[in-house]
């Protein structure tokens, strides 16, 4: 009859990301064309694309710039990423970091005279994480300017002379690249290590 219908179809591609796909059919139900749409999140500015199965953010959370440093958080059982930005937004997993460290290289220099590890994926793009060091105690700031450390969303349980509870792990930067690693002892326990405050950087899926 002459008519033609665009069907959208939400779905995530093969390398994890929100795509829409768009098929025109004619009025018997036949397919003309199609295409698919990646879908971008709000302030697309705020988010990287580094080449890697998940989009970075530019900054912290608790920033508004690369080079500021943000919050310092301590580990729990919510998401502060997505508390504080909503949408699609999330702290990173184990898998993310290992993704990151195993497929960026990492540049130690400085932002806007912050100084930090410039990240660079295989596609050219790049992120900027600062040295902020950690909060060990209410204002007793570790290790700024040095090695920059954050939070990941993975934890195991530790069970270890008589203390237990989530271990996180976490990424840590500093001159000599990226690695990640976890916590010596329960965040939420009382051991001889205080509980940590570290950043948050965040992604998006």
């Amino acid at each position: 009859n002459g008519s033609v219908t665009c069907e959208w179809t939400p779905s995530l591609n093969e390398d994890g990301k929100a795509e829409l796909t768009a098929k025109i059919v004619n009025g018997t139900g036949d397919e003309i064309s199609h295409c698919s749409l990646l879908v971008m999140p709000d302030n697309p500015e705020k988010w990287i694309d580094l080449g890697l199965s998940v989009l970075w953010a530019a900054y912290n959370v608790g920033a508004n710039s690369p080079e500021d440093y943000g919050g310092y958080y301590a580990w729990g059982g919510e998401d502060i990423a997505q508390v504080k930005w909503g949408g699609g937004a999330r702290m990173p997993t184990l898998d993310n970091i290992k993704e990151l460290v195993n497929n960026c290289s990492f540049t130690t220099g400085t932002y806007n005279g912050v100084r930090g590890n410039y990240v660079s994926g295989p596609n050219g793009n790049s992120i900027f994480l600062p040295f902020a060091g950690y909060v060990s105690s209410p204002g007793s700031y570790r290790d700024k300017g040095e090695v920059g450390y954050f939070w990941s969303s993975t934890y195991y349980e530790l069970h270890y002379i008589g203390l237990s509870g989530p271990n996180p792990y976490f990424l840590e930067c500093d001159i000599d690249g990226g690695r990640w690693w976890s916590c010596r002892w329960p965040v939420s326990g009382t051991g001889p290590y205080p509980d940590f405050y570290l950043l948050h950087n965040v992604l998006y899926e």
